[in-house]
């Protein structure tokens, strides 16, 4: 979750119902069964009862993450003991970063499959 969440960073987590999971939102939790890991929403199957998740500096893969074990909703981050709070505004940064790193993975696609010849 670079640049926003670090290693050692402190994260105060809130319980959060399923039907209140929306995009853009950075949640924790379970995946495997023992790795805790904070992503942000970019999909929600209701159907199937997943959620699929990224992290801000992963440009490959989707995890995807039953609504079983999401432990909650990151609502603080506490970088080298500094506390902010995690508002709507940067839920709004979030979709537009989600919408930035798509941009970009279709650019490199673009590019990787253009063949230039002299």
């Amino acid at each position: 979750m670079r640049p926003w969440i670090r290693p050692g960073d402190h994260l105060t987590v809130q319980p959060i119902l399923p039907a209140k999971l929306h995009i853009g939102m950075v949640i924790l939790y379970e995946f495997p069964e023992t790795v805790l890991t904070a992503h942000r929403v970019i999909r929600i199957n209701p159907v199937d009862s997943t959620v699929d998740t990224r992290g801000d500096a992963t440009l490959g893969a989707v995890e995807t993450i039953p609504f079983s074990s999401i432990l909650g909703q990151c609502s603080r981050i506490e970088p080298h003991h500094i506390r902010f709070m995690i508002n709507p505004c940067s839920i709004i940064f979030g979709k537009a970063w989600l919408t930035f790193q798509n941009f970009r993975r279709k650019i490199r696609g673009i590019t990787e499959n253009s063949s230039f010849t002299t």
